[in-house]
């Protein structure tokens, strides 16, 4: 994803990327999808690129383990 953000970035600011996140409910209850807020089930998993680049948890940043836990990536 990062790799043809950086292709598509010289022509146009005008980007939207897909985030993939662990999803347990489909529904937005448990919370284990949230990124920076957002829930990906719920309000994904499609968000312009200006979302990332204010972003703490997205977009090579972390990763989010099989069990939930936030890690560093």
């Amino acid at each position: 994803m990062k790799a043809a953000v950086d292709v598509q970035l010289p022509y146009s600011d005008n980007i939207e990327c897909s985030v993939e996140r662990y999803m347990k409910c489909g529904v937005g209850i448990c919370g284990v999808c949230s990124c920076d807020g957002y829930r990906t089930c719920v309000d994904g998993p499609v968000f312009p690129y200006r979302s990332f680049l204010k972003s703490s948890e997205m977009f090579g940043r972390v990763h989010r383990a099989k069990n939930t836990k936030i890690l560093p990536w």
